[in-house]
């Protein structure tokens, strides 16, 4: 279907102007923890002017033990030190640059599959505002989020390589490259590659050998069945093997999977897995849709890891949800069914949005204690702003979210347990561990690292030492070695410790509230403590 400039001039208004409504932030400050490490990381590439978490080349990717990958820090430092912004405001700005440019991506991507121009908008719509999207480009800066929005990009050029080898192919290197270093979901890619390969492949087998052909042509009725097959012995073999799973059973993995995709993809899934019959069924596919189905069908096997594959599924299950939107669409070429299909079509994208925009607006952001909501509360923030200003030396804090949030405001050297943050600020160095390589064909060489630390102690051993086993492994030791001069005690713990390892009484909070009355700051919330000589004794 083609339409007019002016319609869409005007749609991609209303999208703009819809995206910029939906990334309204209803919180005051930055959200998510993973967005406060890689705040930390932008902040200590301004303050030393060097990546210091970069020991081994492996470290711009991500890919060697207390190291992060890069792409993220990078950009929001530059920007930072560019504009003069603060990085919480240029996180923000980030937000809406990327979400903006998202509709684009999903815009282009989806004219390489078809030259329609309502499917080219519906996939824009669709991915621009799916809740996956809008999560990580509202004021959140987590290392996925550009890789999420770019990887639109990564599979137009790589389609269109196929006739333009050398400018296309040059790009997509260049961005499979940017990709790698943005985020360890760059290890999907390896399927990608691959299922584009063996398409080109039997097309350029196709057009060579007559025979082939000749199969090929014959076994079209049979084809489907060829497809369905192929798909559940991909979905079969994780679940069998209990490879690439999150955690926990074969069960509570695939519980997962029903629970976590349509909670990110949103209304659209359900025209998604009509888009995907459609393209199964369909007869004489084109190149672009045999690759579409068969980077789905090599991915089936990552499904159950849906930690990392709900994100990077989105564009391919909106494209699929295009197909659908697109397909009710030709059922108003029936008179009859002509309102019919409008209104459908139109009850679907209210829908979409609605969900997206409940999870945005009502939906709550996280309630708890010691940093567990997902947001940074106004008192965390301005305790940051006020270390920032009166404050010197090193420091810790009891709640293990609460330390990154204000680490990230206020520049102050925490010990946050990060590895990455803590390599930066020389809290720790990977460059005293004892590492192995770990072998080429194991899982956790592609996923992980293709080192593992057999000796040393990581930063979020060293905190854990610190706050919960103060006596009995000496964590008090650690004090004067890191040179920590402040607690920051987020006090509606009441003397507890929280991490992502859980929770329980601190007895190093208990001698800092003992040994000193020097609490040299009070907002209610957060107290700061300066320690003093008594503080790294064992008792």
């Amino acid at each position: 279907m083609k339409l007019s400039k002016k319609v869409k001039y005007g749609l991609f208004i209303l999208l703009i102007i819809l995206n910029l409504i939906l990334r309204y932030s209803v919180t005051h400050h930055e959200i998510f923890h993973d967005s406060f490490e890689m705040h930390i990381l932008a902040n200590s590439l301004s303050e030393f002017g060097e990546a210091r978490w970069w020991v081994h080349p492996l470290g711009i990717i991500g890919m060697y033990p207390n190291s992060y990958a890069s792409a993220i820090s990078f950009i929001l430092s530059g920007i930072s030190q560019s504009t003069g912004l603060e990085v919480e405001s240029v996180i923000f700005i980030y937000g809406l640059i990327f979400g903006l440019f998202c509709m684009f991506a999903g815009y282009i991507v989806a004219g390489e599959i078809y030259d329609d121009d309502l499917f080219k908008f519906l996939v824009a719509f669709g991915f621009s505002t799916c809740q996956g999207v809008l999560t990580y480009t509202t004021w959140t800066a987590p290392a996925r989020s550009p890789f999420i929005i770019l990887l639109p990009l990564f599979l137009y050029a790589l389609l269109k390589s196929r006739k333009h080898h050398l400018r296309f192919g040059l790009i997509t290197i260049i961005l499979a490259l940017l990709l790698l270093a943005t985020h360890h979901l760059a290890f999907y890619l390896i399927p990608i590659f691959a299922a584009c390969f063996l398409v080109t492949l039997v097309y350029k087998l196709k057009e060579r050998i007559g025979v082939i052909k000749k199969v090929i042509k014959k076994s079209e009725n049979l084809m489907p069945l060829f497809i369905v097959f192929a798909f559940c012995l991909m979905l079969a073999y994780p679940f069998m093997t209990h490879k690439f799973m999150t955690v926990g059973s074969r069960w509570y993995n695939l519980a997962l999977v029903f629970n976590e995709y349509p909670r990110y993809i949103g209304i659209l899934v359900f025209l998604a897995i009509g888009g995907f019959a459609y393209l199964v069924f369909k007869s004489n596919k084109r190149y672009e849709e045999w690759s579409l189905l068969t980077m789905l069908m090599f991915l089936c096997v990552f499904v159950f890891d849906e930690m990392y594959m709900k994100w990077f599924i989105l564009i391919f299950a909106v494209l699929l949800a295009g197909v659908g939107l697109t397909n009710l669409n030709k059922l108003r070429e029936d008179k009859e069914k002509k309102k019919h299909a409008t209104l459908v079509i139109v009850i679907f994208l209210l829908l979409s949005v609605s969900f997206s925009g409940y999870f945005q607006f009502l939906h709550e952001y996280g309630t708890g204690f010691g940093g567990i909501e997902r947001y940074m509360e106004d008192s965390t923030y301005t305790t940051g702003l006020w270390i920032k200003e009166n404050m010197d030396g090193r420091g810790i804090c009891n709640s293990r979210w609460i330390g990154w949030r204000i680490g990230a405001t206020s520049g102050f050297p925490l010990l946050t347990g990060s590895s990455s943050n803590d390599q930066a600020y020389g809290f720790v160095d990977v460059r005293e561990f004892e590492l192995v390589k770990v072998p080429i064909t194991s899982e956790e060489f592609w996923i992980d690292s293709p080192y593992r630390r057999v000796k040393g102690t990581v930063s979020d051993g060293y905190w854990q030492l610190i706050m919960d086993k103060y006596y009995i492994s000496a964590g008090y030791q650690y004090i004067p070695r890191f040179n920590i001069t402040y607690l920051i005690e987020d006090t509606r713990l009441h003397g507890y410790w929280i991490s992502h390892r859980g929770y329980g009484p601190s007895p190093f909070v208990k001698v800092v509230h003992d040994d000193t009355n020097n609490c040299i700051y009070d907002s209610m919330n957060i107290n700061i403590w300066c320690l003093n000589e008594n503080n790294n004794r064992h008792s």
